[in-house]
This record gives C-alpha cells, sequence and structure tokens, in this order.
C-alpha cells in the first residue's frame, strides 16, 4: 500500500508530471507582484535566497526585476531545481532539506541580505524548525516575504501535501516560534483570489488533472478560458481584506538574534 503522504511529498514525480503548469495559475502572478513591492528596491550589492524555489518561476521574475542581485535558490527537490537552473542559469542553487540541513548550506551562513519563501511552509509538518533553521541564512535585519493560503484546503492541495492552511493568527505564532520579528501579515486576494480558490475547490479532482496537462494548448478550452478571465480579475483584488485567502507577511531577522 503506497502510503498517501510520501506521495503527496514526492516533488520529483510533482515536478515531472505537471512542472510548467504552475505558471498557468492566476494566483503566481498575484504573488509575484505583492512579493516585488513589498522587497522594495534591490541592487549589485544584495543577495536574496527564494527558500522553496520549486522550479524557479519566480526566480525568473526575481532576475528580470533586480538584474544584477545575486540569487540563490535552495529546494529538496532536484528535479525541480535542474528546471530552476536551465530557466535562470546565472543563479545559484543548493538542494537540501532545511528540516535537516546539509553541511554545503554554511557558504551562505549570514549571507542573504533579502528573502522569500512562497507557498512552502503549508507543505510542513514543522514550519517552525524550517524557519529556525532558514533563519541563518541571512544577516541581522534581513527581511523575508512570506506568502502561505488560508481558506480551506482543496482536493488539489490534499494532492500536493498541504498539512494546513493559516490564519493571521497562527502563523503569527509560528513566526514568533521561530524568532522572527513581524513587519506585517495580510489577508490579500479579496474578491477574487477567494472566488478563485472557491472554484478549484467546486471542481475537485479535475483540478489534478489540469496541472497535469504539461502545456496549455493540452488544457481543456473552457479551463484556458477561466484562467484568462481570473488573470485579468485578479488586476482588482484588494491589498488587504478581511475576506483574502491569501496571506501575505514580511519578517525579518533580528538584529542581535
Amino acid at each position: 500500500m503506497v502510503d498517501s503522504t510520501q506521495e503527496a511529498d514526492n516533488w520529483e514525480s510533482h515536478w515531472a508530471s505537471f512542472g510548467g503548469a504552475e505558471r498557468e495559475n492566476p494566483g503566481v502572478d498575484f504573488r509575484t507582484n505583492a512579493i516585488m513591492s513589498h522587497l522594495g528596491a534591490l541592487g549589485p550589492t544584495d543577495q536574496l535566497i527564494d527558500i522553496g524555489c520549486g522550479e524557479g518561476d519566480l526566480l525568473v521574475d526575481l532576475r528580470q526585476h533586480y538584474p544584477s542581485t545575486h540569487l540563490v535558490g535552495v529546494d529538496i527537490s532536484q528535479e525541480g531545481l535542474d528546471r530552476a537552473k536551465a530557466k535562470v542559469p546565472d543563479a545559484d542553487f543548493l538542494q537540501t532539506d532545511l528540516l535537516a540541513p546539509v553541511p554545503e548550506l554554511q557558504r551562505f551562513s549570514r549571507w542573504a541580505t533579502h528573502g522569500v519563501c512562497t507557498e512552502v511552509l503549508e507543505h510542513l509538518d514543522d514550519p517552525v524548525l524550517f524557519l529556525k533553521n532558514a533563519r541563518s541564512l541571512f544577516i541581522p535585519g534581513a527581511p523575508i516575504v512570506v506568502t502561505v493560503p488560508a481558506g480551506p484546503r482543496s482536493k488539489f492541495d490534499l494532492f500536493i501535501g498541504h498539512r494546513r492552511h493559516f490564519t493571521p493568527k497562527r502563523l503569527r505564532s509560528v513566526f514568533d516560534s521561530a524568532g522572527l520579528e513581524v513587519d506585517f501579515i495580510r489577508r490579500a486576494g479579496f474578491p477574487f483570489f477567494t472566488l478563485y480558490r472557491l472554484t478549484v475547490m467546486i471542481r475537485g479532482d479535475k483540478v489534478v488533472e489540469d496541472a497535469k496537462a504539461k502545456k496549455t494548448q493540452d488544457m481543456a478550452k473552457s479551463v484556458r478560458v477561466v484562467l484568462a478571465v481570473f488573470r485579468v480579475l485578479f488586476k482588482f483584488n484588494l491589498a488587504s481584506f478581511p475576506g483574502g485567502w491569501q496571506l501575505i507577511a514580511r519578517v525579518r531577522v533580528p538584529v542581535g538574534g
């Protein structure tokens, strides 16, 4: 019998099955725009680590937005990192599980001036330990932009191993326990991101089939139309509203901590 948790956590298989489909998710651009706005201006003296970079789509956008900034992607999946390297060849990459980091990670100790951790913590049994280990990668005072989902979990969320979704209170508790200072935590994405998430929940198992359609043209025409409509509507999402099902936060490594 296959362990369902092991299957959900098998990112070598997930990226091989539906790598590339994530870019069709209109939520990706929505989160990316928010991340850029909260990171601010970065230049050639800045160094950024994408914690849990996956197949590197965010790093592609970061490279375009910050052409001179040193970028590093860290992820548990070699399949994801191979894809990311092909997309952003001038970035550095390291495969490791931050719940049990490898010694090679020490070369990035107190290295990064900025960080991103987007849609990662919901996959973890111990997000506090993960963030405690990640802290060592950043200089004191370094800002880290974090995104996690709020609201209920869909069948697709369960398929890719979401342990939990967060409330602002629960997320703040994770940050506090990890020894990170919180600048802000915002509920974002109302009303259209929330509506999109409800649509995903209603479609159930069919969303998994959509994700496995590696090329946009392989998706059903109706799905492509819906995604295109949401991509336009997402431009009108509210940056902060109680009904938002996307949490966006910025935390800092304490000075002297």
